[in-house]
This record gives structure tokens, sequence and C-alpha cells, in this order.
């Protein structure tokens, strides 16, 4: 899994780099035989009633599926971080979770009811 940070228009430290590949790295435990590139993009923003916010965006690209692209704006860059990285992650999991179907196993019927009407 290849982990890409890019940090525009904001103070990026060696302790946010490493504090940012830990927690994506963490998050994506389960998935990342599945997982090819994760792009975490660190930007400070305008806020709407003046002063600045943070805005962390973390893009996962598949094999065969579409990108997945998290967005979060937070007063805290941390808390940004945290939040997107972990809404990425769980994203990706339901994603990959039909690339994981086991062979010979049929889907669930979509209907619940129709399981009990046998």
């Amino acid at each position: 899994m290849d982990v890409q940070i890019v940090a525009r228009e904001y103070c990026f430290t060696p302790f946010l780099q490493e504090y940012l590949e830990r927690s994506v790295r963490s998050a994506f435990t389960h998935t990342h035989d599945y997982v090819r590139q994760v792009a975490v993009q660190l930007r400070e923003v305008s806020a709407a009633r003046g002063g600045r916010e943070n805005r962390c965006e973390v893009s996962v690209t598949l094999p065969d599926r579409p990108t997945v692209v998290v967005h979060e704006v937070q007063e805290n860059m941390y808390t940004a971080i945290d939040y997107a990285v972990r809404r990425a992650a769980h994203r990706t999991k339901r994603m990959t979770m039909t690339m994981r179907k086991k062979p010979g196993r049929e889907a669930l019927p979509h209907d619940p009811a129709a399981v009990h009407k046998e």
C-alpha cells in the first residue's frame, strides 16, 4: 500500500507526517491487500465566519472499483485527519467485502422476509 501525502498551504511537521502515516496504516490494516494507494491532501482553508480551518482529503485507489474520496474540515488538523481516515477506511472495507466473497457462496437475498418464507 502506497501512502502519498501532500500539504498545501499548511505547515507540515515531521511529527504530523508520522502521525498521519501511522493513522493510515492502522486504519487500513484489514484492507491493505486490496488498496493500491492512499493519497492524503492537507490544507488550511478560510472559515465561513472568518478565521482558518483545516481540511483533510483522503483518496483511496482500489483495483476494479471506484476511488473512495472523503473530505473533512475541522478546527484541529489532527481531528480532521482522524475523521477522514476513519471514514475512508470504513467505506473501503465495505467496498472490498464484495471482492473478498468466497467462491461457491451465494449472496443473501435483499428481502429479509424471503429467507423466512420457506
